[in-house]
């Protein structure tokens, strides 16, 4: 058999053992389309609900106008909720795809299949978007049909549009997801993973943005800064700064090109991923330590910003700073190893992110870069000279 028959052939076997993934895509699109749409219809066109200072006709004409509007709002990209069912989707459909490498027997039994891990992995990534970009566009055609039946005037450009916009970060959240589920080894942790992956980005714009309003006096920041940190490091919350942008293509089509960077990311992991990774809290022990500093090292300098903000006191800064460094150390090596006898198993580790976290806690506080008496400087530097060109323009005043 060749190599494309062998494709389509797994494609349509991994559907087989996922059909409910299908039924669950086709039923949530069937209702999210369809239905909304027919309920919309009923209500915005029912006589009750015309417009009583207008013909028949004219009322009819403007209801179907305002129904066409709401209804193309509900599908594009600026519906706030389609996105958020759409994120739980692609979780849930990513998740559910890998979750054979959280099993010791089922990971034995795919990787013993007559088919390349490269493979394996294509099938099972382009198996869990088309469960939902097929059911989605139906349906949405569907409801596009059910309004032309009605009269309602609109443009299948834009519906298809929204539909192609939406599907473009689907795939980033969906292939970021993938991602995490393969760096773990277990459900859970892979679903952490995700949230890290989701959250990290803004949480350290939040923690370093934070630090700059306490310590410097001089710090001013319009929001503009951590707006587009947050947007770049999470795919969330580029989905969901989407809905308000004038450019949502343009992002659409970022994404798409980092879905398509995470997918050979995720390929190349996959194939170095070890079949005894399953079971563990992360597949690869050479992620673990990265992964621990990189979590440490934020929560612990927001645990001590947390004691500040309650008492403004440096002596309970600090021990903010020393209760989050033990605490969310000794947590992350319970996730890695499952084993409250491991609270401490790696001493050099916490050592380093504790050296990490006070450079920067005491970099903010002494301001050894210079940051604020640099800009004073300035400002005095400005003063000096504007005052010296206000008097020598008040005596070229008086001479005159």
């Amino acid at each position: 058999m060749t190599s494309k028959g062998l494709f389509f052939k797994y494609m349509r076997e991994n559907t087989k053992q996922r059909l409910w993934s299908v039924a669950l895509t086709a039923l949530l699109c069937f209702f999210l389309f369809p239905v909304l749409t027919a309920l919309e219809t009923t209500i915005m066109l029912r006589p009750d609900n015309l417009s009583k200072d207008l013909s028949v006709e004219a009322a009819l004409a403007e209801a179907k106008l305002k129904l066409t509007n709401e209804m193309l709002h509900m599908y594009s990209i600026q519906n706030a909720m389609l996105v958020f069912i759409l994120i739980v989707t692609a979780v849930v459909l990513a998740a559910s795809g890998f979750s054979y490498l959280h099993s010791k027997k089922k990971t034995d039994f795919f990787h013993s299949l007559p088919i390349s891990r490269e493979m394996l992995y294509t099938v099972t990534c382009l198996d869990g978007i088309l469960y939902l970009a097929v059911p989605y566009l139906v349906f949405l055609l569907v409801a596009g049909v059910m309004l032309q039946v009605k009269g309602a005037p609109f443009l299948w450009g834009t519906l298809l549009i929204g539909y192609v916009q939406h599907m473009c970060f689907f795939t980033l959240v969906y292939m970021t997801v993938v991602l995490a589920v393969i760096l773990t080894g277990n459900l859970i942790v892979g679903l952490l993973g995700t949230g890290v992956f989701f959250s990290w980005g803004p949480g350290v714009a939040a923690v370093i943005s934070t630090y700059f309003s306490e310590y410097f006096m001089t710090f001013y920041d319009n929001g503009n800064f951590l707006l587009r940190w947050c947007e770049r490091t999470s795919p969330v919350f580029w989905y969901g700064t989407a809905t308000g942008s004038e450019h949502p293509t343009r992002m659409a089509v970022i994404a798409l090109a980092v879905a398509v960077l995470l997918f050979g990311l995720g390929m190349f992991l996959y194939r170095r991923r070890p079949s005894e990774a399953a079971g563990r809290a992360m597949a690869f022990k050479v992620s673990e330590p990265v992964i621990r500093f990189l979590l440490v090292v934020p929560i612990t300098l927001f645990s001590g910003m947390i004691f500040r903000s309650i008492l403004n006191d440096d002596i309970w800064t600090v021990f903010g700073l020393i209760c989050g460094l033990l605490i969310t150390s000794c947590l992350i090596e319970i996730i890695y190893h499952f084993d409250f006898k491991s609270l401490f198993a790696h001493k050099r580790q916490l050592v380093i992110s504790a050296v990490a976290v006070a450079a920067i806690f005491l970099g903010f506080r002494l301001d050894v870069a210079g940051y604020d008496s640099y800009l004073r400087m300035l400002t005095r530097l400005h003063t000096r000279v504007f005052t010296v060109m206000r008097w020598t323009t008040m005596r070229q005043g008086l001479t005159m």
